[in-house]
């Protein structure tokens, strides 16, 4: 990827403070109690996730030649920190009751900006030669959202199935990803208030932007809504090859 110096110096505060992160919670699991010696595991995994999402545009190159918008790459960053580093392994979903909510309107919109991405990625390639309509692509961005939030809420209950995290909120003691011995659970309806919160506030934020999107492109405008992903010429020249062959 071709990324600006300041990008660059962004993304190596964000690596550096993800391996010392990483390096502490590894360290805790050593040395810290045994009682606390899973979750410290847990961190330390978390943090390796950081740093896999930070070469994430890597592999895509690699792999398939294809290449993201920068902006789209550092929001993404952002997002993922926030989650991750700030929300997780900083404890942030128990200090600040609403950051999980934040979290999740952000990740509707960003969510719809990729849905637009990969429409327009489509809609572009040679193998495609149909114009979509605007309030059709629009439809699709917000679809693809929701459907994205139903597969991580389907994450988060199997999270909480089978690891004993907290990912749902359905303790009623703590907000925050691991359960204590102390902690009680929530009941009746209260028990799918977070799980339905999310759904709507991912929701709202898809919403926005795809109303926003829409718009965009009824006017004939150039912005987020018409953004796609970078296909090497050399990868298709490999696939044109491999046809032809």
């Amino acid at each position: 990827m071709k990324i600006t110096k300041r990008q660059r110096r962004f993304l190596s505060v964000i690596f550096i403070i993800t391996v010392i992160e990483f390096i502490a919670a590894v360290l805790k699991a050593v040395f810290a109690d045994i009682n606390y010696r899973a979750e410290n595991i847990t961190l330390a995994l978390l943090c390796l996730v950081m740093i896999a999402v930070l070469f994430f545009p890597v592999i895509l190159k690699k792999l398939w030649s294809v290449s993201v918008p920068n902006s789209m790459y550092v929001l993404f960053i952002i997002f993922c920190f926030c989650a991750i580093i700030l929300g997780d392994v900083k404890n942030f979903y128990s200090r600040f009751a609403h950051w999980d909510d934040l979290l999740h309107f952000c990740s509707g919109m960003l969510l719809s900006v990729l849905g637009f991405m990969l429409v327009n990625t489509l809609n572009n390639s040679e193998n495609m030669n149909i114009s979509l309509n605007p309030f059709f692509v629009a439809a699709v961005a917000f679809c693809f959202t929701m459907t994205v939030q139903a597969l991580w809420e389907i994450y988060e209950f199997l999270s909480d199935e089978f690891l004993g995290t907290n990912a749902q909120t359905f303790m009623q003691t703590t907000t925050g990803s691991f359960i204590g011995p102390d902690d009680v659970p929530l009941v009746g309806h209260e028990a799918l208030r977070d799980t339905m919160t999310d759904f709507m506030l991912d929701g709202l934020g898809g919403l926005i932007i795809s109303v926003l999107g829409y718009l965009e492109l009824k006017k004939g405008k150039k912005g987020f809504s018409t953004d796609k992903m970078k296909i090497s010429s050399e990868k298709n020249s490999v696939n044109s090859k491999s046809d032809g062959a």
